[in-house]
């Protein structure tokens, strides 16, 4: 372990169930009643997509640089991103990889693969002042 902190992001849903409250309270009190949900229909939808879908495996860098961070994906070219954090690289080249390769798979083309991966490695070097 390297003895680092790592920083947890949490979601924080309580507005969102509270809202949810409110409005379903406000329905039923003008008489209009939820829709029972229907998971037949959902499961065989969500089975339908799934199989019309390909998923696409890609090593993503993200790097600090110049006050903020750039991220960027090695096997696709041209596909860079910047943002004040990580997250937002990382969001903002996303954004950019689904919208690059489903303009290539829109024009026939096969997308580019990746066999790749990152690692973090440490390396020891002998302390001392630099020369």
């Amino acid at each position: 372990m390297s003895g680092k902190t790592q920083k947890i992001s949490v979601l924080d849903d309580s507005r969102l169930v509270e809202t949810t409250k409110r409005f379903r309270e406000k329905f039923r009190a003008q008489g209009i009643e939820e829709p029972k949900p229907d998971f037949a229909a959902a499961t065989e939808g969500w089975k339908a997509k799934r199989e019309t879908m390909k998923s696409y495996r890609f090593v993503v860098i993200i790097k600090p640089e110049d006050g903020g961070y750039h991220a960027y994906c090695p096997a696709v070219e041209d596909c860079h991103a910047r943002g004040g954090t990580p997250q937002e690289a990382r969001t903002k080249l996303l954004d950019l990889l689904y919208a690059h390769l489903s303009a290539l798979v829109e024009r026939g083309e096969i997308p580019p693969s990746d066999d790749g991966f990152a690692e973090t490695v440490n390396v020891l070097l002998p302390a001392g002042e630099p020369r």
